[in-house]
């Protein structure tokens, strides 16, 4: 849609969603819905670049992921091709439908249809399990005091009740936070 849309070639760049984004009215009242946002995170990498003069990749390696000893963690990679040699390989669950790939490539699994360098800060990090707790261990400060203020937590972890108002208090009920979804 990006693509087509600014007459670009697919798959587009984190600063063309940007633009494409830009001409986009609001879809509801700010403060009244929280959805999850590829093109906010793909804001957000570009402003962390903008400010920090590093790209977005080696500003997160430099000032988050080596303070918490984390040393091997890497941006993911769009096709099968590309995979790690210790990342998983991702599989559909039974039934799921295949999509349009963004290289033309036909219709693929949904892990690899995108190019992760089009989201920025959207798509993901690949690491172990080790690297993965030394991140969770640094945020909860258990190995490194004062990683992240306890304000800053609080903030990143908060229950806004906006997302399913409904369940609030149900065990359905759930939320993000820190990027991940949290509940009960």
């Amino acid at each position: 849609v990006v693509a087509s849309a600014l007459v670009v070639s697919t798959p587009p760049t984190c600063p063309d969603v940007i633009r494409y984004a830009m001409t986009q009215p609001l879809q509801f009242t700010p403060g009244t819905k929280i959805v999850y946002s590829n093109a906010g995170y793909c804001i957000l990498s570009q402003v962390i670049a903008k400010i920090s003069g590093q790209s977005y990749e080696s500003y997160v390696r430099d000032q988050i992921l080596a303070p918490a000893g984390v040393h091997a963690m890497s941006m993911a990679m769009a096709r099968l091709s590309q995979r790690g040699s210790l990342e998983a390989k991702y599989y559909n669950y039974n039934g799921s439908a295949l999509v349009t790939s963004a290289f033309g490539e036909g219709q693929v699994q949904l892990a690899y249809f995108a190019d992760p360098a089009t989201g920025g800060g959207a798509f993901g990090w690949l690491g172990s399990p080790i690297d993965l707790t030394r991140v969770m261990t640094a945020f909860e400060g258990v190995r490194i005091g004062n990683f992240v203020s306890e304000d800053s937590k609080t903030q990143m972890m908060i229950d806004t009740h906006l997302p399913d108002a409904a369940l609030v208090g149900t065990p359905s009920y759930r939320w993000r936070g820190l990027g991940l979804v949290v509940g009960p």
